[in-house]
């Protein structure tokens, strides 16, 4: 009898608790990133491209964009 009360009167151990979770890191926004540039690029005053010139100008104006991508 005293058996079966000192089992009843156990109590089970308390099991381990879980391991904490990692802490929180935020998700790099991309939408903001791309503002980021587009806003960069702006800065560099961008050649603009009419669409009347020849083919000589429209190869200019893109290696001038290129240009500035690179310094992006």
């Amino acid at each position: 009898i005293m058996a079966r009360r000192n089992a009843r009167n156990q109590q089970p151990s308390p099991s381990p608790s879980p391991p904490p979770s990692p802490p929180h890191q935020q998700a790099p926004n991309p939408a903001g990133t791309h503002l980021n540039i587009v806003i960069q690029f702006r800065q560099l005053t961008p050649p603009t491209f009419t669409g009347v010139e020849g083919p000589e100008a429209v190869a200019e104006w893109i290696r001038q964009l290129e240009q500035n991508f690179d310094l992006l």
